[in-house]
């Protein structure tokens, strides 16, 4: 029981967003020239994986009475696990991406692991209760995780247009989050929704999912593949109409858009 919370915690279906994020956009960046630089790949994607694990347990440890309202099934938030152990556990993993990168990565992956770490310390210790300044941070680290794919295989300018793009559907994504957890969240912070109005905050979301798809479509340059776009710019319009409704459906729906662009960049190398 006590493995499957910590599991929970971790929230495996955001570490292998992760790690994809690392392996599509260095396909994305090279295409098969991925198979020289396997080892650096799989280092970075481990780098990420456990700041990605850490990041969820520092933000269950600090979310605690938010989560006992918006989310009562996590695992901190039901008493399951200590607030403070979770809060070390967090902490100890992002300390473990750090000097994983640091030993066995490039300078510049290193120094882009760690920045991503302290912004999420940052992020759960301060930036988080400011609003719109923790959604951009959040975009943020999750467009680091796409640059850094570039930066391990030695071509981060090939996916500087896949970062932006990823960039504003995490934007939305982070949106529709406290558009569905209001009712905790205005026990102590001041979000998005709180400050523009609900439906505001919704049609914002929405725009940073199609603006995603629109720079995907800009880079297009004749690659036939890259006119998949409309699939995730059909599911980006889609989750817009059901934001307000279920905004936790359009925050689903934002993660598949994100995978599926990844992938459509990947592929898109190879033609």
């Amino acid at each position: 029981m006590a493995v499957g919370a910590y599991l929970r915690m971790f929230r495996p279906g955001d570490v292998l967003v992760g790690i994809l994020a690392i392996l599509l956009s260095s396909l994305a960046a090279v295409g098969p020239g991925i198979t020289d630089h396997w080892d650096d790949v799989i280092i970075t994607a481990v780098a990420v994986a456990l700041y990605v694990c850490g990041g969820n347990t520092l933000n269950d440890s600090t979310d605690a009475r938010v989560d006992s309202i918006a989310h009562p099934d996590r695992p901190v938030a039901s008493g399951i696990i200590d607030p403070g152990m979770a809060k070390i556990l967090g902490l100890a993993m992002m300390l473990v991406a750090a000097i994983i990168a640091t030993v066995f990565l490039s300078l510049a992956c290193a120094a882009i692991v760690i920045a991503a770490c302290i912004l999420l310390a940052l992020y759960e210790g301060l930036l988080k209760d400011q609003g719109p300044i923790g959604n951009v941070s959040i975009a943020i680290i999750t467009m680091m995780s796409v640059l850094l794919g570039g930066l391990c295989v030695g071509s981060p300018v090939e996916v500087m247009w896949l970062t932006a793009a990823v960039f504003c559907v995490t934007l939305g994504r982070e949106i529709y989050k406290d558009m569905a957890d209001l009712h905790g969240d205005i026990l102590e912070r001041k979000t998005l929704p709180m400050r523009v109005g609900f439906e505001f905050a919704g049609v914002m979301a929405f725009a940073f999912y199609v603006v995603s798809c629109v720079i995907f479509l800009a880079q297009s340059f004749g690659n036939i593949l890259y006119a998949l776009t409309v699939i995730p710019l059909i599911l980006a319009i889609y989750a817009g109409v059901k934001g307000w409704e279920d905004p936790d459906k359009a925050d689903k729906f934002g993660k598949i858009c994100l995978l599926l662009l990844m992938l459509i960049a990947a592929g898109g190398a190879f033609y």
